[in-house]
């Protein structure tokens, strides 16, 4: 996977919620030959909405929680909370 570039950022998850993953838009997409799936988020909508609210670029990477939140410390939170609050509107209100 030469070519592949990495830039250190780190995020303090106390305890993961279940579920939760670590997902960015659209994936890794053309590493099938060496058996990557693309994967990606299951909204990549809202994956780009809430990385646009806290300052990312849209395909940044964030965590996915399908069931319940993590447990984050308040320093993580403050930067998080408008973005967790607007994509999960959004995903409630496309299970009505």
């Amino acid at each position: 996977m030469t070519g592949l570039a990495s830039e250190r950022r780190s995020m303090e998850v106390l305890r993961g919620g279940v579920e939760t993953t670590v997902q960015d838009y659209p994936g890794r997409l053309g590493y099938w030959d060496i058996g990557i799936p693309p994967s990606g988020p299951l909204d990549d909508y809202s994956l780009r909405l809430a990385n646009v609210l806290v300052g990312n670029a849209p395909g940044e990477a964030a965590l996915e929680a399908a069931e319940s939140l993590p447990n984050l410390p308040a320093r993580e939170l403050n930067s998080l909370e408008k973005a967790v609050n607007a994509t999960r509107r959004r995903l409630r209100s496309s299970w009505k």
